[in-house]
């Protein structure tokens, strides 16, 4: 699944839950704490991300700044000046079909905002989809969220896996361009939005 916002709600996470019990992938990529054009709706995000990953579930953010920009829709000229975010919204059940439209996989998308969506039944364009998911969570346009052990305390911790200039890098803290959207993300956290995202 492809959606720039990722706040699920109870019954959500339990059906993500149980496809998790019958083996079947589940994959996100989202927007990252440093190409989120909404900073609450990061926060939200962010209250979930341990109970993904626990259960198996892959979570890939992109990168605001891409080094490959294959299967990303951009060119390399744009491309190099940062600020890449998601904004479209596609689901791929069984690699038969796919959703493609305006809901995001979040609580207002659902309950508030009117959306619009095409289910449509076709594998060749499942197949394409997932294709253009596979080419976009490389690590040179994604950060893979781990939970690893920590060496030290051995406490399980989120890490963002990349590679940049062709070398593997692991961010032990959210990556951003600078403290103060981690701070601000942090703050929001902190606030009881979920409802209202």
């Amino acid at each position: 699944m492809v959606t720039p916002y990722l706040v699920p709600a109870q019954g959500e996470l339990r059906l993500l839950h149980e496809r998790r019990e019958h083996n079947i992938r589940i994959a996100f990529l989202t927007n990252s704490l440093e190409s989120a054009p909404e900073l609450a709706a990061h926060a939200g995000y962010m209250h979930y991300r341990r109970t993904l990953l626990r259960d198996g579930i892959e979570l890939y953010e992109v990168r605001a700044r891409l080094d490959n920009v294959r299967g990303s829709g951009e060119s390399r000229q744009i491309a190099r000046f940062g600020n890449y975010a998601l904004h479209g919204k596609l689901l791929v059940f069984d690699r038969k079909r796919v959703y493609i439209g305006s809901m995001n996989f979040d609580r207002r998308s659902r309950n508030l905002n009117t959306e619009i969506g095409l289910l449509i039944d076709s594998p060749e364009l499942a197949e394409q989809t997932v294709a253009r998911f596979e080419a976009m969570t490389q690590p040179e346009s994604a950060y893979h969220v781990v939970l690893r052990n920590d060496p030290k305390t051995h406490v399980p911790r989120l890490t963002w896996e990349t590679r940049e200039h062709g070398q593997a890098v692991i961010y032990y803290t959210e990556p951003s361009p600078s403290r103060w959207p981690r701070i601000e993300a942090r703050l929001l956290y902190l606030l009881p939005l979920d409802p209202e995202l």
